[in-house]
């Protein structure tokens, strides 16, 4: 770290936008964010976007709409350094929320058991195969198919797919298949997703972010009303015998 940096940073790349009084709009990607500044790569310098300018800077992943006062103090070839004008714990705050937005697009989601979700897999020569997801995450799927269906696609071959989920608009993309094994009377696919459209990332981001905002709130029902037989019978036993033993050391606890 610069010894004149004042502020630890950590590489993050999200989706930003700079917006400057005079409606100038500088649409990139974060890099090395500290809690008082970052630096916004650009595909071009807008002209007019000089050291010293001020602006609004905003944080675009999914719905994190909220504006941060800012100015330029670095312009680069790549970009610019930008200095957050309130120092406020929100902008730590959103900031830590869309790294864990990030991660968890990358990392993925699987979907519940008692959830389907349809996929159709398309492939050159006609190819077209109907499945059911998996797992997704930003970068990569898993599906999983009848053995009597089809034969899938070749590792290595590229497709073009859509999911179908529940009461949303299908989703659609291309990408290459990575392999299919057999797991007792279906197959799992595994499938490498391209890189998406701006549409569709954002349709498979907010799917993530359902599923697991989803399965949190389930896993925060089964903590409230856990079930009667939350261990089996052996384990139960176990249970009580490593309870009689801490007994005889420490005695009963009082009602």
């Amino acid at each position: 770290m610069d010894a004149r940096r004042r502020h630890e940073r950590v590489v993050f790349s999200g989706r930003a936008v700079l917006t400057l009084p005079d409606g100038t709009v500088c649409a990139g990607e974060t890099r090395d964010v500290s809690l008082h500044g970052l630096f916004l790569v650009l595909p071009e310098i807008p002209a007019g976007v000089v050291y010293g300018c001020q602006g609004v800077l905003r944080l675009t992943e999914l719905h994190h709409q909220r504006e941060f006062l800012c100015r330029v103090v670095h312009v680069a070839p790549q970009g610019l350094g930008i200095e957050l004008q309130d120092h406020s714990v929100s902008f730590g705050s959103d900031l830590t929320g869309s790294m864990l937005r990030a991660t968890r697009f990358q990392v993925g989601v699987t979907i519940p058991p008692d959830s389907t979700m349809p996929v159709t897999l398309l492939w050159s020569g006609g190819g077209m195969l109907r499945a059911y997801l998996l797992k997704i995450s930003i970068s990569r799927m898993e599906c999983v198919v009848p053995v009597h269906s089809a034969p899938p696609p070749a590792p290595g071959e590229r497709l073009a797919w859509r999911i179908e989920p529940a009461a949303h608009d299908p989703i659609e993309g291309e990408g290459e298949m990575r392999s299919a094994r057999d797991q007792g009377a279906e197959k799992i696919c595994q499938v490498a997703v391209a890189p998406l459209a701006e549409h569709a990332r954002r349709a498979v981001e907010g799917l993530i972010q359902r599923l697991s905002d989803h399965q949190a709130q389930r896993g925060l029902a089964g903590i409230a009303n856990p079930t009667p037989d939350r261990f089996p019978a052996g384990q139960s036993r176990q249970v009580k015998q490593l309870q009689k033993a801490f007994e005889g050391v420490f005695g009963k606890s009082k009602p």
